[in-house]
């Protein structure tokens, strides 16, 4: 792991999502590199699939008024 954490070695997807998996979290809050970006991943995980739809949508409507 330690050759992983210094760069040395790239793990594959095949074992990130392992990972993933075993810690129960998005493949992507793995490669997240902002801590920000990182919780809102994970809070979007907890969400059932309704309730994404509404973050989604609440998402877009941010960006859209700050465009």
């Amino acid at each position: 792991m330690s050759r992983y954490e210094s760069g040395v070695h790239q793990p594959s997807l095949q074992f990130a999502s392992a990972v993933a998996s075993a810690l129960n979290v998005p493949l992507a809050y793995l490669y997240c590199d902002d801590d920000l970006l990182a919780a809102i991943i994970l809070l979007y995980h907890e969400l059932p699939g309704p309730q994404r739809n509404v973050a989604h949508r609440y998402l877009q409507d941010l960006a859209a008024a700050a465009s």
